[in-house]
């Protein structure tokens, strides 16, 4: 007898069951995926940097200012901008045009940036090249140089002779003297002839002064010129009895200068009226007068330097190098220190030095190389730069006269100036204008130039104002 297995489910047991199963039919099941809700996507549409790959161009020499949707980029003053790299830094899915593709950035150039959401950003990218330039003239050409890069940024196209008159900068205009009798107003940018002004005869060696709308300077026709800044039209004019070849200096509404006649000018700056004439010893020739606590100061072929009550024209005081020349050196003030060298006495048979004199006593301080000068000492951090004769440029500590460093770049009397801790001098007998670090001496750059230089480089800041240190 076969006996088949059968369960049995008592019919209060199936009751039981059946409240079980409805009752876990109805909870959760902590088992089965349920997929949470997406995060949203990212609306993020920034540029966080920007580089150049090519050119040079690096964070050193580059400002760029970020603003909502304009990005301003400010370059060397010698960049191609017709050919730049951009490199870009985003927070975005793409940008476009891409970034690291060749540009032409002469006119402001749209980017659109492009979100992992799907909205977009446009940032304009605008590149302008920097205002800062130096100026330098030779006895072959006029030349505005980039003083980050030592690259040309132009070059006027005629041979003419910028030699001896330095270059004076405002407003947008370079102003140069010439031997060809004309005073030249340059844009500062690119160089077009904005006007210019000719004198009768011998040439323009007098760097320019500009004040109250108008440029002045010296001719060796033996005049004081006043012409307006802007349009070269003729102010005045001021007879003297010897060429004039220094740089006006102006106090007060007061010009101060000095010319080969012998005699010292104080003018009315708005007339040219003379104020006071003061009859020296001998001539002036280059050495432009400066002025500090109303007392102004200047060099002269005498071996005498000159401390004249300004108001009045009554000397103070006269430091003499004993017949030294001093009519090649503007004397240069820092920390009521007076800087000038001298040139050679009348017979050219003993050198000059360069000297460091009390602006309140007229006492020496200290006098040092003993090589011949005829250029004018330049004053900054805490270092006096000077050109010798001899061929070589000197760097000296301010307080006590010693050598710090010097390089031989046979200068031949070119005067220096020096801006953001650069020195830049010219070197005529090597054909080279040289940029050198001010504190140690290494050379940064050099550019060749043709010919004589011997005028002081006029250095332009980024924001367009003369800068020197």
């Amino acid at each position: 007898m076969t006996i088949k297995n059968t369960l049995y489910i008592n019919p209060c047991q199936l009751g039981l069951v059946l409240i079980y199963v409805l009752i876990a039919s109805c909870k959760p099941n902590t088992d089965l995926f349920i997929p949470e809700e997406k995060a949203p996507l990212s609306q993020k549409k920034e540029i966080t940097s920007v580089n150049f790959n090519n050119q040079s161009l690096n964070t050193s020499n580059t400002d760029i200012t970020t603003f909502t949707d304009t990005i301003l980029i400010t370059v060397p003053a010698s960049t191609d901008l017709n050919d730049l790299i951009p490199v870009f830094t985003i927070q975005a899915k793409s940008i476009s045009p891409e970034s690291g593709k060749a540009q032409n950035f002469s006119q402001p150039v749209n980017y659109t940036l492009t979100a992992v959401d799907g909205t977009k950003k446009v940032y304009s990218i605008k590149v302008n090249k920097s205002k800062q330039m130096i100026y330098i003239g030779s006895n072959d050409s006029f030349y505005a140089l980039d003083p980050v890069m030592g690259k040309l940024v132009w070059k006027i196209p005629a041979k003419l002779n910028f030699a001896y008159s330095s270059p004076t900068y405002s407003n947008g205009i370079i102003y140069a003297g010439c031997i060809d009798n004309n005073l030249y107003a340059f844009d500062a940018g690119t160089g077009a002839v904005k006007w210019k002004y000719e004198i009768m005869e011998h040439g323009i060696e007098s760097p320019s002064t500009v004040a109250s709308g108008k440029v002045f300077f010296g001719g060796n026709d033996d005049y004081m010129y006043a012409l307006d800044a802007s349009t070269g039209e003729f102010k005045w004019k001021f007879k003297t009895g010897g060429n004039v070849s220094t740089k006006p200096a102006i106090h007060n509404g007061v010009m101060y200068f000095g010319s080969s006649d012998g005699k010292i000018y104080a003018l009315n700056i708005e007339n040219g009226a003379s104020l006071w004439t003061l009859q020296t010893g001998s001539m002036i020739n280059a050495s432009s007068p400066c002025i500090l606590n109303n007392v102004v100061y200047v060099g002269n072929r005498d071996g005498n330097l000159y401390a004249i009550n300004a108001a009045s024209g009554i000397i103070k005081w006269t430091y003499s190098t004993s017949g030294l020349s001093l009519e090649m050196s503007s004397p240069v003030i820092s920390k009521g220190i007076l800087y000038i060298s001298s040139w050679y006495d009348s017979s050219f048979s003993q050198k000059g030095s360069l000297y460091a004199i009390n602006a309140v006593s007229g006492s020496l301080i200290w006098k040092v190389l003993p090589l011949g000068f005829s250029n004018s000492p330049a004053v900054a951090k805490g270092r006096v730069f000077v050109s010798a004769d001899g061929g070589d440029f000197y760097a000296i500590n301010r307080d006590n006269g010693t050598t710090i460093w010097n390089k031989k770049i046979l200068p031949n009397g070119a005067d220096a100036s020096i801006a953001n801790d650069v020195v830049y001098v010219g070197g005529g007998g090597t054909g080279n204008i040289y940029a050198f670090d001010a504190e140690t001496g290494t050379e940064k750059w050099r550019y060749p130039i043709t010919g004589l230089m011997t005028s002081k480089p006029c250095i332009i800041g980024k924001n367009g104002e003369i800068s020197e240190d």
